[in-house]
């Protein structure tokens, strides 16, 4: 069995910088992606993304046979403490690390995800099927790693935020609650949860085809003939993206841009993406 990752990253076109980051690198247990998606309404949080996606990778690289019961607190708490650092040596204010947190890894037997914030996950099937999974925040306010280490961030954004609840996508609510223990469910609302995030990490075993992670930018590709069309579906989007033919070299770069490129081309129907795009996938072949 080999497991292949690629990763790929596009400016939205309302994005003056792009804010998204994302890379993926290799541990003695196999491969691992890291993405983060800074804030708009934030300076700086394009350097902020990359701080906090090297952290990331730093931490996967240094901490030799994660456990799966390893406690997301404690994850969040030294990635986001070392950002912080780098970011303070720096001299940019810790505002730039206002940003999502998707992390993708193996530790030999299972693939894990962990996240902190919105965005999107798609697992595929050997036979060919998937399920789009996706988290998403009332008002476009993520609830960010930077607040598990900032008591003051985290008690006003809970102030702000007393009332709303994060949305999960019916797929990620069943897979969260018939698969796991589910500690923050409200009883008898379903479709809803608190912002209080998990302690464990979503586990896949290695039957699966591929894992991919993406930043909320999957859902953002409108129309930009002016015709009135809504939002392309992301489930359809991440369907073409990760359509490769092979998995060789940079093989999920290949696919997303060529594919992103026909939508942007396509005459008198041209779809485009408004906000940053990017995307990981971490795929299983069996020997």
């Amino acid at each position: 069995m080999k497991l292949r990752a690629d990763t790929f990253l596009a400016q939205g076109y309302s994005h003056y910088i792009c804010e998204d980051y994302i890379l993926h690198g290799v541990r003695p247990e196999g491969p691992f992606v890291v993405l983060a998606d800074g804030c708009s309404s934030a300076k700086n949080t394009d350097v902020g993304a990359r701080l906090i996606c090297y952290a990331a990778a730093r931490y996967l690289q240094d901490v030799r046979d994660l456990p799966p019961s390893v406690h997301r607190n404690d994850m969040v708490r030294k990635i986001m403490s070392r950002a912080m650092m780098s970011a303070e040596i720096v001299g940019i204010d810790m505002s730039c690390l206002h940003a999502t947190l998707l992390i993708m890894h193996t530790n030999g037997d299972n693939l894990y995800v962990n996240g902190w914030g919105d965005g999107h996950m798609i697992v595929t099937s050997v036979d060919g099927t998937s399920k789009h999974f996706s988290v998403s925040f009332p008002r476009e306010m993520p609830w960010y790693p930077l607040y598990h280490v900032t008591p003051a961030l985290n008690s006003h954004y809970m102030d702000i935020t007393a009332d709303d609840k994060v949305l999960l996508s019916p797929d990620l609510r069943n897979k969260m609650m018939d698969s796991f223990e589910d500690e923050y469910c409200q009883e008898g609302l379903r479709e809803y949860v608190s912002l209080q995030p998990r302690t464990t990490p979503i586990t896949y075993p290695f039957g699966v085809a591929s894992v991919t992670i993406a930043s909320d930018g999957l859902g953002s590709f409108l129309n930009v003939d002016d015709k009135p069309a809504g939002p392309m579906d992301p489930k359809g989007i991440a369907a073409e993206l990760l359509a490769f033919k092979s998995t060789n070299g940079d093989f999920l770069k290949r696919r997303a841009g060529k594919t992103i490129k026909r939508y942007k081309t396509n005459s008198g129907d041209r779809y485009d993406h408004y906000d940053d795009l990017s995307i990981g996938t971490i795929v299983v072949e069996p020997d």
